[in-house]
């Protein structure tokens, strides 16, 4: 739970940066929602319909009262959701574990509207810590069934449809 707390507050450092850039701060969906802190960060920064998808009802049955009817128990599936209406999409540690993540952020792109933002976050292969442990570096598992870098998730946004967008190190 100490985990969770931490990242949901490291997400919402990254959410307040661009804050000023949505064209909205009504409708939000956190694909891979765990046990739903980081709705609580959306809430807090004023969006006025929230959902979370999370598959695992383990992780969902955590939430906090006040976001767990917020939470579809579900795999991620973009044609649940209503094309060109979200604000903002995020997938926080979600694009490694997933099979086909070129459908995850097309979908991601159909659901926002102009303006809107997907914001991620994604373990970088390249990364110093990753490249000082090798193997042994906790990416390299059986639950990551992808390894990115800065260029490949460059070139899975380009492909998916977003021509403006900015790949950073945490």
């Amino acid at each position: 739970v100490e985990e969770s707390r931490h990242a949901a507050r490291n997400h919402a450092r990254l959410l307040h940066n661009i804050l000023p850039n949505l064209p909205a701060r009504n409708r939000a969906l956190d694909i891979g929602t765990s046990d739903g802190l980081f709705l609580l960060e959306l809430k807090d920064a004023g969006f006025s319909e929230i959902v979370g998808v999370e598959p695992s009802p383990a992780s969902a049955r955590q939430a906090p009262e006040s976001v767990r009817h917020l939470i579809d128990e579900n795999f991620f599936d973009g044609n649940n959701y209503e094309p060109g209406t979200y604000s903002l999409v995020t997938c926080f540690q979600v694009l490694e574990h997933v099979d086909d993540t070129a459908e995850l952020t097309q979908a991601a792109f159909r659901l926002l509207k102009p303006g809107g933002v997907f914001l991620t976050v994604s373990h970088d292969f390249r990364s110093f810590t990753a490249r000082i442990l090798g193997h042994r570096s906790p990416i390299f598992d059986l639950a990551h069934l992808q390894l990115f870098s800065r260029s490949s998730l460059k070139k899975l946004y380009s492909q998916a449809g977003f021509g403006k967008f900015d790949v950073q190190t945490m």
